[in-house]
C-alpha cells in the first residue's frame, strides 16, 4: 500500500477499526437471522448482521464499540481494544479512573474508545466484584460527542453490580467536578501502538479493504432456511468478556439472585443425539462427550453467553435455558447434560443411538429414498 504523506502513515497507527469474524456469528451457524444485538446497540444503524456476512457502513460507523460487548459469539472487536489488557491496567490502579477518547480533563487513568465498550461483566472484574468504584471521565453529558452518547450508561452497570454482589456494592459513576486520579499517567487503549508488527497488520488490513471492490457483489439473495448440516468444522473461540468474568468469578461473593450473568442448559429425552448443538456452539460451552459404547453432550455454564443458537437449531426442540440463581450451580467446569448407549448399524457399521431398529436413521432414510425412486420409475 502506498502512503502519500506522513499523516497517512500516522493514521495507520492512531485509527481503530471494527473487525468482524462472520465464521463466529450465530446467524451464519443457524443459517437464518436469530440475533440482531449489534444492530440494536448501534445508534447510527451502521451495522447489520446477515446469514453470510456482517454488513458495515464505514462512513456512518463512529467506532464507539457499542456493538462489541453485546455480540454473544465474540464475532466483533475493535482493533485497538482488548478486554484483557483493560483489566490488566485496572488491576494496577488504586483508584479506577477510565477516560473515553473524547475526555479532555487532563487526568490520569485508562483511556478507551468509548465507555459503551464496558459492560456489566467487565465492570464486575474491574471493580473486584463491586468492591470499588469505577469512575468515568468524558465530555460533560457526552455533549456533541462524535462517537456516541454514553451519558446514561453508568446507572444500569451499577444496578447489575448490586444485583450480583448485593446492595452494598460500589458504583459505576461519572467523575464529580474536579475529581481525578492521583497520578497523571495515562494508559491508552484507544489507539494502536506504533511498532513494526502493528504497522504490518494494520497496513495489511487497509490494503485488503482498499481492493475489496474487485470482488463482485452477489446479485442474488441466499435462502435463509434453517439447515441441519454445513460441511466442515465450526470455529470455536471463548467470548473475551465472558472469559474475563469466568476467570475471576470464583473469587467474588455472589448475591443469590435469579439474574446472575450465567445460564444453565437442560436437554430433554426428546434429544436424538445428533450433536448439532455441540458442533455449532461458538464459545465451546456445549461439547461432545464420549465413552466406551456411549456418547453425549456436556456443558460449561461459565463459557455460555446465552446466544440462543442451540435452542434455535435443535431439530427436536429438546434444549431449554434456565437461570442460574447461585454461584454453586455453575462452579463445575463441565457438566453432563445427556448421554445415550450406542450400537452399530447392521448395514453401514456406524455407531448410532440404540433403538429397536438394527439400522441407523441414515440408512433407513436411504432405503426410503431408494423405494421412492423405484416407485417413480415404475419399479
Amino acid at each position: 500500500m502506498k502512503t502519500e504523506s506522513r499523516d497517512q502513515v500516522s493514521d495507520l497507527f492512531r485509527s481503530s477499526y471494527l473487525l468482524d469474524d462472520p465464521a463466529l456469528c450465530v446467524n451464519s451457524r443457524a443459517r437464518k437471522v436469530i440475533c440482531t444485538d449489534c444492530e440494536k446497540a448501534c445508534a447510527v444503524k451502521a451495522i447489520k448482521p446477515g446469514v453470510d456476512n456482517i454488513s458495515l457502513n464505514e462512513d456512518d460507523c463512529t467506532l464507539c464499540g457499542a456493538c462489541v460487548p453485546v455480540c454473544p459469539a465474540g464475532a466483533l472487536r475493535l482493533s485497538v481494544f482488548d478486554p484483557a489488557k483493560f483489566l490488566e491496567a485496572a488491576a494496577q490502579m488504586d483508584e479506577l479512573h477510565v477516560h473515553c477518547s473524547e475526555s479532555r480533563d487532563g487526568g490520569g487513568g485508562i483511556v478507551i474508545p468509548c465507555h459503551l465498550m464496558i459492560d456489566a461483566r467487565l465492570a464486575s472484574v474491574a471493580t473486584n466484584g463491586g468492591k470499588r468504584d469505577l469512575i468515568l471521565h468524558g465530555r460533560p453529558q457526552c455533549h456533541e460527542c462524535p462517537r456516541a452518547n454514553a451519558k446514561n450508561h453508568a446507572p444500569p452497570l451499577s444496578q447489575a453490580l448490586k444485583r450480583w454482589f448485593g446492595p452494598s456494592s460500589r458504583a459505576v459513576r461519572w467523575a464529580r467536578a474536579g475529581e481525578e486520579a492521583q497520578s497523571k499517567a495515562s494508559q491508552h487503549l484507544d489507539q494502536a501502538q506504533a511498532n513494526r508488527r502493528n504497522f504490518l497488520r494494520l497496513a495489511g488490513a487497509r490494503a485488503i479493504s482498499n481492493i475489496s471492490w474487485l470482488v463482485p457483489a452477489s446479485t442474488g439473495t441466499l435462502a435463509q432456511e434453517a439447515g441441519i448440516y454445513v460441511p466442515g468444522e465450526f470455529k470455536r473461540k471463548e467470548e473475551p468478556y465472558q472469559r474475563a468474568l469466568a476467570a475471576t468469578a470464583s473469587a467474588y461473593v455472589w448475591h443469590e439472585n435469579p439474574l446472575l450473568p450465567f445460564m444453565l442448559r437442560r436437554i430433554s429425552d426428546a434429544c436424538s443425539h445428533c450433536g448439532i448443538c455441540a458442533d455449532r456452539c461458538p464459545t465451546g460451552a456445549l461439547g461432545h462427550a464420549h465413552g466406551p459404547g456411549w456418547k453425549g453432550i456436556d456443558y460449561e455454564a461459565q463459557a455460555c453467553t446465552n446466544c440462543g443458537l442451540c435452542t434455535a437449531i435443535c431439530p427436536e426442540a429438546a434444549i431449554s435455558a434456565q437461570a442460574a440463581t447461585s454461584w454453586e450451580m455453575v462452579v463445575e467446569p463441565r457438566q453432563p447434560l445427556t448421554r445415550c448407549e450406542l450400537e452399530r448399524c447392521s448395514r453401514c457399521g456406524q455407531p448410532f443411538k440404540a433403538s429397536d431398529d438394527a439400522v441407523c436413521p441414515a440408512c433407513n432414510k436411504e432405503t426410503d429414498m431408494d423405494a421412492a425412486w423405484m416407485a417413480m420409475l415404475g419399479g
